[in-house]
């Protein structure tokens, strides 16, 4: 908290406004100046930076009183006059403001005060943390993976409820993989960083699609004729595309079969996807299809 800034500015909002309306300033400013939302402006993180300090108090009721007290009477209070320390009772409770408590005349400053009180000897200690992280889960499809996209997340706001946002799901992310979202965590303590928000990606299974790696799979069946004597086929890429697929002739059950760049993107070169041929065999032969069968097989040396 630093009572030389002026908080209310910063959120562009009045003195006077209510906790409904220091809210609104912040998500209007926060989705302006957000470094994560902005990667292209180096500016953004102080600017965000300074954003969240000032909602941080004034959000706070206790908080934002105290900042209130300070820019009133944290500039201009003096030490009333007279040298000796001033001696109160054991267990005493002093209340007020710093004028009500120490008066407003004499010479001193905030280092003298101290100074009544412990001899002479002033000392400032800070102690500065940053702030806990939050967590989240994003729930994303497999194509989200592949391609990149949009999905929206929820976590919790101790003392404030839950909060829904929407976040950036990176091209070729793991099930399990983190994204963290600076600043948007607790806030910090004595003046310390605010925390983040960390998402846990969980990425559903595909009935058709599986990962290995940054390449990707799919089985696609044939008939026995295609098999043998080779064909043309339309499969579907994991990014929705179709494209033709050529079945060499003589094509054996398990062939795998490469489109290459069709995988995940890699941090080289993105990976490929191969189609794994299953070959189906008739369960029934009339009399007449296993003669031809038989005739076939001797012909071909099988």
């Amino acid at each position: 908290m630093d009572p030389s800034k002026d908080y209310y500015k910063i959120l562009s909002v009045k003195e006077g406004a209510s906790e409904a309306e220091i809210k609104k300033a912040f998500h209007r400013l926060a989705k302006e100046f957000h470094p994560d939302l902005h990667p292209d402006k180096p500016e953004a993180e102080a600017r965000f930076k300074e954003i969240n300090e000032a909602f941080q108090v004034l959000s706070d009721p206790k908080k934002r009183a105290e900042y209130e007290q300070l820019r009133k009477y944290g500039a201009g209070f003096r030490v009333p006059p007279g040298g000796g320390r001033r001696q109160y009772p054991q267990g005493t409770v002093i209340e007020g403001n710093f004028e009500d408590i120490f008066g407003g005349a004499g010479g001193g400053n905030l280092g003298d005060l101290f100074s009544q009180f412990f001899g002479g000897r002033s000392q400032k200690r800070s102690y500065a943390s940053k702030g806990a992280d939050y967590q989240a889960v994003a729930q994303v499809p497999f194509k989200t993976s592949v391609t990149g996209g949009k999905s929206r997340v929820q976590f919790d706001i101790p003392g404030q409820g839950p909060k829904t946002i929407d976040i950036n799901i990176p091209a070729g992310i793991r099930d399990g993989g983190k994204i963290r979202l600076r600043g948007m965590g607790a806030p910090g303590y004595g003046g310390g960083a605010p925390g983040d928000l960390i998402i846990t990606v969980r990425v559903a299974k595909d009935k058709f699609f599986r990962r290995e790696g940054d390449d990707i799979f799919a089985d696609v069946t044939i008939g026995l004729k295609q098999a043998v004597e080779g064909a043309k086929i339309r499969v579907r890429t994991p990014r929705g595309e179709k494209v033709l697929l050529k079945i060499p002739p003589g094509t054996q059950p398990g062939t795998k079969l490469r489109i290459p760049g069709k995988g995940f993107a890699g941090k080289g070169k993105a990976g490929d996807f191969f189609v794994v041929v299953n070959v189906e065999i008739p369960s029934k032969l009339d009399e007449k299809s296993r003669e031809l069968f038989e005739k076939f097989t001797e012909e071909a040396g099988l």
